[in-house]
C-alpha cells in the first residue's frame, strides 16, 4: 500500500501507511443464496475472542433474506441515532394547505351511469408526487405502494362508498368486483413514459387519481388498494417478459376464467388496463407466461447508503443511513460492518446499537473501523432488521 487517496462511494478516504498489530479473523467459506431478483453473499465471520459467530439458515421469505444473531454485547467503537422522521400526517397537510383538487369520475355498469366526486389536499398530492420512487429490488416491493399509511383515509373513502352502493344493489362478490373493475377501467390508460417521460415510474394510487392516468402498474395498485379496503382477498399477478405486465388476483370461488392457486386459495385473473375486459380474461399476449404472485403486506423497505474518511492515525470514521421507505416499522434494526482481508478473512468489525425506523425514518450508525497498514482491503456493510440479513454492500478494494 501506499499513501494517496482512494474513492470509495463518492467520497474520498485518505490513508497514510504506519505500522500497526493487526489481528485477523478467520471467516468461512461463502453461502450463497437466491432471493426473488438477485444474489448476495453471506459468510461467517469469528469475533475478536475466536468465538464463531454463527449465521444461522432460515427459509427466504418475501420481505427477508437470513437469519443472523444478535450482538450480545454494545460495541463502544459504535453508536447510532435516529435522525429524521418523515411520516406522512394527513391532518397536518390539509390544515397547511387549504387548495385542493377536484376529480369527477364516469363509468357505465349494469346498465347505469356512476358518478363519483373526489377531493385530495394539494399539499398530499404534492406529497406523494414529489416522492422518490422505491427502487424495485425485488416484486414486493410494488405492494408497499398499496400499503402505505398516508393515503389510507382516502383510500378508505372511496371504498366505503364502493361498499354501500354494492349494498344497496344487492351486488354478488362477482358484480362488486365488476362494478370496481368498472371505475378503475375507466382511467386513461397512459405508458410512463408518454406520461412521466421515464421507462419506470409506479404511481401511488392518490396519484393515478388525480392524474386522470396511468398504466397497468399504477391501474393495478389501483385497484387492488380499493379492494383490499373493502375487505376482499387481492394479490398482485406479475406477468414478467420483455414488456412486463401487472394485472391483480382477487381471492373467491366459482368465479369464471383464469385463476391461481396460492396458499391454499383460488385467485382469479383481473386485467385493468382498458375497458372491457372480464374477470378471468387473460390479453392474448400474457397467456403463455408464467406468474408471480405478490401478497400485499405491509413490510419496511430498508435502503442504505455510506460515506467512510479517515480521522486520526488508522482509524476510519463510516457514517451509514439507513432509510425506511416501507408501510411498516423495523425494528431492531443495525449495522454490522467490517474490513475484508480477502482469502476468507477479515479485520476490524463492529455491531451497531439497534434502533426501531418507522415508515419515513432515518437511522444513523456511526463506526470507528481501525485500517490495517501495508495490505489491501475493503469495506463490508450489512443491514440487519429483526436479526435478519436485510441488505449488504461494499467498497471497492484500496
Amino acid at each position: 500500500m501506499y499513501a494517496g487517496e482512494k474513492n470509495i462511494r463518492n467520497t474520498i478516504v485518505t490513508f497514510y501507511p504506519v505500522v500497526t498489530a493487526l489481528w485477523v479473523a478467520e471467516l468461512t467459506d461463502s453461502d450463497k443464496i437466491m432471493e426473488l431478483l438477485f444474489q448476495k453473499e453471506i459468510i461467517t465471520v469469528y469475533d475478536n475472542k475466536d468465538r464463531a459467530i454463527q449465521y444461522d439458515p432460515v427459509p427466504v421469505d418475501s420481505t427477508y433474506e437470513r437469519k443472523l444473531p444478535q450482538a450480545e454485547a454494545r460495541d463502544e467503537n459504535a453508536y447510532a441515532v435516529i435522525q429524521e422522521d418523515q411520516k406522512l400526517n394527513t391532518a397536518e397537510f390539509c390544515q397547511a394547505d387549504a387548495q385542493t383538487i377536484e376529480r369527477e369520475f364516469k363509468w357505465d355498469y349494469a346498465g347505469k351511469q356512476w358518478t363519483y366526486r373526489l377531493q385530495v389536499p394539494q399539499g398530499v398530492y404534492n406529497y406523494y408526487s414529489g416522492r422518490e420512487r422505491l427502487p424495485i429490488i425485488n416484486y414486493g416491493v410494488f405492494a408497499i405502494y398499496i400499503t402505505d399509511p398516508g393515503h389510507k383515509e382516502f383510500i378508505s373513502a372511496i371504498a366505503n362508498s364502493f361498499s354501500d352502493i354494492a349494498a344497496q344493489e344487492a351486488y354478488s362478490l362477482k358484480q362488486t368486483v365488476e362494478f370496481v373493475l368498472a371505475f378503475v377501467q375507466s382511467i386513461k390508460y397512459m405508458t410512463d413514459e408518454d406520461s412521466k417521460g421515464l421507462l419506470q415510474y409506479t404511481r401511488y394510487p392518490l396519484e393515478t387519481l388525480v392524474d386522470l392516468e396511468g398504466d397497468c402498474k399504477d391501474k393495478s395498485v389501483l385497484y387492488a388498494s380499493i379492494l383490499k379496503e373493502m375487505g376482499l382477498g387481492v394479490v398482485l399477478v406479475i406477468l414478467p417478459g420483455e414488456l412486463g405486465h401487472m394485472a391483480v388476483g382477487v381471492k373467491g370461488e366459482d368465479l369464471p376464467g383464469t385463476y391461481y392457486e396460492y396458499e391454499g386459495a383460488r385467485y382469479y385473473y383481473v386485467e385493468t388496463t382498458a375497458r372491457g375486459w372480464q374477470i378471468g380474461q387473460i390479453p392474448p399476449d400474457y397467456k403463455d407466461r408464467e406468474a408471480k404472485i405478490i401478497s400485499i403486506q405491509s413490510q419496511p423497505l430498508l435502503l442504505h447508503e455510506w460515506e467512510a474518511k479517515s480521522t486520526t492515525g488508522r482509524q476510519m470514521e463510516l457514517v451509514v443511513t439507513v432509510d425506511n421507505y416501507g408501510s411498516t416499522v423495523a425494528r431492531e434494526t443495525r449495522v454490522y460492518a467490517f474490513l475484508d482481508a480477502g482469502n476468507d478473512k477479515a479485520y476490524s468489525q463492529q455491531w451497531s446499537e439497534p434502533l426501531n425506523l418507522h415508515p419515513g425514518a432515518r437511522g444513523v450508525y456511526t463506526h470507528y473501523l481501525r485500517v490495517p497498514a501495508g495490505v489491501e482491503t475493503r469495506i463490508v456493510v450489512n443491514i440487519i432488521s429483526e436479526g435478519y440479513l436485510i441488505d449488504k454492500s461494499y467498497s471497492n478494494w484500496f
